[in-house]
Order: structure tokens, then sequence, then C-alpha cells
């Protein structure tokens, strides 16, 4: 999902920067003049940033990234006073005729923005054009603008999700010439709002704010802030010109009273967390004695649920959090005790991401992985790196997870294994279950398979688990993304063909009076609906709760369980193949 970050859909266009805008009017009696053909429907597409405006360097508080989705679509962040307002997203139309284009949006229902361009050249790196900008209010023109020449610049770096996490620095040239050398932190969040902490003695403590919103739009940061909500509201632009080995360098042109401009300047470094120990075997959920020729490591789904929508509650939940340790240690006895049977199960605590952030991230960018990135990934990545150094000792493995857990385990597939190849030649397959694998995932690294059978090896095996309500109504579940692949545990199909309730070999359920786990016939049967990339399954088990989440016939919570029998079946066989072929 694309990131158009808030601001005013005027503002930008108040500079001539923005491609929104425009009445064009043309004299009846005039002659048409033959326009270049400069291939501009093709070359448009893309992010542009205003560079210069009639022959000057733009300052970066007039600034505007707009995005070409199309040659009939584009969307801009803007940043600025005009409107007041902080737009989540501003989506204009485009008309490209030759070298001309009319891009019109809509502010409001009563506000209208147009540009109409006209483009003089177009490359690879920039584009030189002119405009006039027109803002209409209920049809009426308010306010024009016309420049005779523009140059934007193609943006090719977008730095939106390497800027989340938390960052220390200060600034070194603001406010005209003078320096302020003091450090402070910035906890940017993927939701696109940001904590600020001042050094008081040898402790950080975080700065209240009525509002504190943050932006990363290609190279260009925007944010705004206010201390009370009777303070003015501020806001500052910066031009990101690179981030590097953890650190941010940008700039910002501005302009003095007198009309003179400065260079600010501006570098943060990640504050690096705190490193989880994991030769602490208290660290880990699951730490076994080998007894068996391969293992399995499984990371455990979101297990920090309800206390993370209390107020004030943290994004990611330390690993000795009470509600986590207890929802994983119940995920491992429905899911990962499947694997035991073959394999050695390491099971790692780390510090998740919280069901609230996870699924603000989802909402604002259509996956979790901005969630992922930051503290959760650094845990996982150093208990790999423990286990593969220390605990591995060459045998083949298998990878799963579940839900987050199972969006970790792709992100590990897709990050940890391009550089660790030695370690993934020896994976005899991968389950990220309950979590979507998509076709792009596996076009953006062709070192990733998918399965196309019960038994061949070095693949993933993923699927989400629906009732039919939720294709009906092509419900909403953060687990399913655009594209998803899915596999049909009960006959090991890619295509649409049944698999009946007799082919289920036992789901596993929990004895509401003894406690102790039974397998049982929950007549659940599967059938690939292609079109969503799900499993679809017309059992009457009742449905995960949490339809805001998953929708309203979901079986997210079980994946695992109601194929508990062929799963345990189906890693058996792939070990098998796998000590076959090798």
């Amino acid at each position: 999902m694309r990131q158009l970050k808030k601001w005013m859909l005027a503002a930008i266009l108040i500079c001539g920067i923005s491609v929104f805008t425009a009445c064009s009017s043309n004299d009846d009696n005039s002659s048409p003049v033959p326009q270049p053909d400069l291939n501009l429907a093709e070359k448009i597409v893309g992010k542009w940033m205003v560079a210069e405006l009639n022959g000057e360097a733009c300052p970066t508080n007039l600034k505007t990234v707009v995005t070409f989705d199309s040659p009939t679509k584009a969307y801009g962040s803007l940043s600025d006073f005009y409107s007041k307002s902080w737009n989540d997203e501003v989506e204009a139309d485009v008309k490209i005729d030759g070298n001309k284009m009319l891009i019109t949006a809509k502010e409001d229902d009563h506000t209208t923005h147009v540009l109409d361009v006209t483009v003089s050249s177009i490359t690879d790196k920039d584009m030189v054009l002119s405009s006039n900008w027109s803002v209409l209010v209920d049809g009426k023109e308010v306010h024009h603008e016309a420049y005779e020449e523009e140059r934007w610049e193609r943006v090719k770096n977008d730095y939106e999700s390497a800027f989340y996490g938390l960052w220390e620095g200060k600034v070194t040239r603001d406010l005209g010439d003078e320096t302020n050398d003091e450090l402070h932190r910035w906890e940017c969040m993927a939701a696109g709002t940001y904590a600020f902490y001042d050094k008081v003695g040898d402790k950080w403590v975080e700065a209240p704010h009525y509002l504190a919103d943050y932006f990363v739009d290609g190279t260009l940061l925007c944010t705004r802030w206010q201390d009370t909500k009777d303070s003015e509201e501020l806001r500052e632009w910066w031009e990101i010109e690179s981030i590097k080995d953890d650190v941010v360098k940008a700039t910002a042109l501005r302009v003095r009273e007198d009309g003179s401009t400065y260079t600010a300047s501006f570098q943060m470094t990640r504050v690096q967390p705190e490193i989880i120990d994991y030769s602490d075997k208290v660290n880990w959920l699951a730490f076994p004695e080998i007894t068996k020729d391969v293992d399995a490591i499984y990371i455990y789904s979101t297990s920090y649920v309800e206390s993370s929508f209390d107020d004030g509650a943290s994004n990611y939940v330390p690993i000795d959090n009470p509600e986590m340790i207890m929802f994983a240690n119940g995920e491992y006895e429905t899911n990962a005790t499947l694997f035991e049977e073959s394999c050695n199960v390491f099971a790692p605590y780390y510090r998740q991401a919280g069901m609230r952030y996870a699924n603000e991230i989802a909402k604002k960018t259509g996956n979790i992985d901005a969630a992922l990135a930051g503290l959760s990934y650094t845990d996982i990545k150093a208990s790999l790196d423990y286990y593969f150094e220390n605990c591995n000792n060459g045998r083949p493995f298998i990878i799963a997870g579940h839900s987050q857990g199972s969006a970790m385990v792709r992100y590990v597939l897709k990050n940890y294994f391009s550089e660790h190849l030695d370690y993934y030649q020896r994976m005899v397959a991968a389950y990220p279950i309950g979590f979507a694998i998509t076709k792009d995932d596996l076009e953006a690294y062709p070192h990733l398979k998918f399965a196309t059978g019960e038994s061949d090896t070095g693949v993933i095996i993923s699927y989400n688990t629906e009732g039919p309500k939720n294709v009906e109504e092509n419900a909403r579940n953060v687990a399913v993304l655009p594209g998803a692949i899915s596999i049909n545990p009960l006959n090991w199909k890619l295509d649409e063909t049944y698999a009946s309730a007799s082919e289920n070999k036992g789901s596993l359920v929990q004895n509401k009076e003894t406690g102790a786990r039974e397998f049982v016939d929950l007549g659940v049967d599967a059938q690939i609906n292609l079109a969503r990339g799900v499993i679809v399954t017309k059992t009457t088990a009742p449905v995960t709760d949490g339809k805001e989440f998953f929708g309203p016939a979901s079986f997210h919570e079980n994946d695992y369980s109601f194929f508990y029998k062929n799963l345990q079946e189906n890693v058996a066989k792939r070990i098998a193949a796998y000590k076959n072929n090798n």
C-alpha cells in the first residue's frame, strides 16, 4: 500500500510545485501548435520532486514528492500551511496530450486544484516544464499562479521504511548560522508518529507533545509538532541525502526574513537496541536436547495482544512479558509440537510487535514488514546467528511459524538467508503458515521456491484458512496479501482441486475438561480459492475471534490444528526426500 503521507494538497501548490492543479484555457481562434513527441505517458511513471522554480533552487519547505502510478493517476505528499490539513492521501487524475498534462485533484467537497503543465523535456534524470496552477472553490477560481520554468528531478531513493526506529542526533547548522550542539532522540514509528526525547541527567525523558507526526516520501522528510492543544503548530522540512551504515544525513535550503538563503544540515545515528543473549536458555521458549538428525526453528505468532491496546503500551513487548510468554507457550503446544516427532525444535523468545502496532502498520503499508524490520528482526537475527554458529552443527533444518511468526519467517527467507546461502542450502522446507507468501515475493527473491507437491524440498509451504464468507465479502484479513499463493494441506495441490474432510487425518483440539490434547474429526475439508490465494473450508467449527483483523469467517487460529496430522506426516515425508537426495 502506498504511503502517501500527510499533508495538504494546497501547500505545495502555492509554490507552483503542485502537481495537482490548473485550469487551462484555449483560444478558439488560435491554430493548434504542433507538440513534440516526448513519449510522456511512458516516461512520467515514477516519483518526482521539484528542484528549481524559474531558475532558482526551490526551498525545501516548498517541495513535494509526486508519484505517477500510471499516465492517468498521481499521488502527492504535501507539506505547507495553505490548507492547514494533514491528508493521508492526495490523489490526482492526470490527462496527457502530447507534451501537455492536465492534473486535477479534489482537496475536499468544495476545493479543487488544477495544474496545467507543458513539458519541454524529460529524461531519466529530470523534467523541465512550465505550469499554470489554479485553486477553485465551488467552481470559482480563488488563486492562480504561473511558472515559466520548473525543473523536477526523478526520485530514485525511497527512505521511508529505513527511517523507522530510534535515532540520536543534533542540528549541526540551523536557524541562520547558529549552532545547536544539544543531543536529542527521536523514535519514529511506522504509523507516522514520533516520540521526542531530551536527556535529563543520565536518562532520556520523553517530552510531552499534543502532536508529533512525520512522513518520509522518497527523499523528502516532513515533520509537524505541537506542545499543547492551544500552542502553535510547527513544521519542518528536510531532504534526506543518505541513510547508510545507520546514519541519516539530511539538508534543507531555507530562506531568512531578509530573503537570503542558507543550508541547514542534520545528522542522526541509529540507537542500537540491547542485544538479547541467546546463549542463555532462559531466552528460549524451546531449547531441546539433540536426539534427531534434523532441527526445526519455530517462530510464534502475535502473543502480545490485549495489553498492547492499553494506554501508553509500547509497540514492542519485552521478552519477559507474562502475557506473551503464556500465549506463546500455548501456541507451541497446538502448533510446534507437530515438528517434535521428526525434529529437535528450537523456539526463541523475541521482542515482537503488539497486535495494535502490527495492525496499524498493516493498515498503513499493506503488510507488517515495517513492524518486523526493527527490534523484532534484531532479536530473530541474533537467535539465528547463535543457533547456526553454536547449535546446528551442519544438520538440515526446517523453519516454521504462524501469523506474525510466519511474517517473520517470510522476512528471514528474503533477508537473512539471502546473506547466508550456505545455511539456506540445508533447509528441508519452510512452513510460514498463516501469513501470505506472494508471487511478487518469489519474483523479487529468485532463491525462494514455492512447493509444488507433497515431498519437494528447499521449498515454502504456506496457506491461510478461511470460511466462504470471507471470500464472498472479500474481507480484510491482515494475513492475506494481494497475489497470495496457497498449497492445499490435504491433497498438496496448487489448483482448486477439492479435498474432502475424509482426507483429513486428524484435527487437534484441547479437551475442555481434562486439558488434554485430542485428535478429532471436525469436518475440515479444503479447497484453494485462487483469486484470493487462500484455503476455504466449510467446517462448522467456531471461527477465529477478531473479525476486525481477520474478517468474519477466518480460521486463522486453526491454520495448524485443523490439519495437524497431515502436516506432521508431510514434515516426515519432506525430511525423507531430503535425505534421499543429499
